[in-house]
């Protein structure tokens, strides 16, 4: 062990004598230096450093032992760094674009019905996920990739270690965003309807395919049997640990954090959601959107029933006819889009639905607004000028 010491002190010397102290060389493509310690130093090029972090990293790894040693001289200075280094890179990889991940390594399989499973180590091509919205609590942010069966006797309560605790939480959590997306998503379904879609959106190959598409399985700590499990078992450990993000995205952060997993898994299930065929989704915004567009000061935009409802005694249904109207801008009672649903509130959606399609006649409606916004702000501005030169007059 002693000579694997030397060896890797070794390579680290050499780490360090490739660095240069200067701030001025930026021509190989990094413009900023590294924060260290010791004074500020720059590495030749970007692509020099990354190669010479990749040996030093085989270089830990390649043995047991050598594992073993490392963590005993340096553990948490060694998972503080690279914990950092993670962050910050694939917070960069998603805010300069969509997370893209490589194709199949290994085959996805064939579950008894059909469905598909994952084997450890394959990977899903996973184009355009959303950002990954971080984990903002440090204490949280390694949990959800433990696996109880992974952690010592040390851990005195191995359940706050490992991820099994956030699991159970994230589940529930998965399930009421599901459960609100679908509710206002699709008025007119019944519940059992949507607890069909939402079995779509939340169950465990769903859930998989994301762990797989985000890395996560690079990233779990399982005991050593379970590298060679089943693809279903593996299926649903790559379930658990996205429910476990979920949770542990939510608590780290008490005031916003349930609001920005919400809009995030919004964004991933949107891909999914256009599969529920023969389904007319409903645009909760709608009306919101329409105001934007056409409504300002003087106007006026009215939902008016434009025949009466129908009643279908045999189904027990009841259909509301709704038409959306402005007034303003020169216009008097202008009809912009009609809707139909079985509740006025969602038939007067669908009404801005359809009017937000009308784009020739909202976009005239919209140019009139903004030649009315100028002209307002012009004549502030002289207005003011005015004022301004009566009092330098007097």
């Amino acid at each position: 062990m002693g000579k694997k010491r030397r060896h890797d002190e070794s390579e680290g010397d050499s780490f360090e004598s490739d660095y240069k102290k200067s701030s001025s060389d930026t021509k190989h493509g990094c413009s900023k230096n590294i924060k260290m310690s010791q004074p500020e130093i720059q590495y030749k090029s970007c692509p020099e450093r990354v190669s010479k972090l990749v040996r030093i990293v085989d270089s830990i790894c390649e043995s047991d032992d050598s594992i073993t040693e490392h963590v005993a001289s340096g553990g948490d200075v060694i998972r503080q760094a690279c914990s950092r280094l993670y962050s910050a890179i694939n917070s960069r990889l998603h805010t300069s674009q969509s997370l893209q991940t490589p194709a199949l390594d290994i085959p996805p399989t064939k579950g008894a019905h059909g469905e598909q499973q994952l084997l450890p180590n394959s990977r899903i091509l996973s184009k355009n996920l959303p950002a990954l919205p971080p984990i903002m609590d440090e204490s949280l942010q390694e949990t959800p990739f433990v696996h109880q069966g992974s952690l010592d006797a040390t851990h005195s309560s191995s359940s706050r270690h490992s991820y099994e605790r956030l699991e159970f939480l994230g589940d529930a959590y998965l399930e009421i965003i599901a459960s609100r997306l679908l509710y206002f998503r699709y008025p007119d379904l019944s519940a059992g309807q949507l607890a069909q879609l939402r079995e779509t959106l939340v169950k465990n190959e769903t859930l998989a395919e994301y762990s797989m598409g985000y890395g996560f399985d690079t990233r779990a700590r399982f005991p050593k049997h379970i590298q060679s499990t089943q693809a279903k078992t593996w299926t649903k450990l790559m379930g658990d640990i996205f429910e476990a993000y979920v949770a542990a995205v939510v608590l780290s952060s008490p005031e916003h954090g349930l609001e920005q997993a919400e809009a995030w898994l919004a964004k991933l299930w949107e891909p999914k959601l256009p599969l529920f065929t023969g389904i007319t989704s409903v645009n909760p915004n709608a009306k919101q959107e329409l105001a934007q567009k056409v409504m300002g000061k003087g106007t006026k935009l009215e939902y008016i029933e434009e025949k009466p409802a129908e009643h279908n005694r045999k189904e027990g249904k009841t259909s509301y006819h709704i038409g959306v109207y402005l007034t303003g801008w020169g216009w008097q009672k202008q009809h912009l889009g009609s809707g139909e649903a079985n509740s006025k509130g969602v038939a007067g959606t669908r009404a801005a639905m359809s009017a937000l399609k009308h784009l020739p006649l909202i976009n005239v409606i919209a140019d009139a607004k903004k030649d009315f916004e100028l002209k307002q702000i012009a004549a502030r501005t002289n207005h003011s000028s005015d004022f301004h030169n009566a009092q330098s007059g007097a």
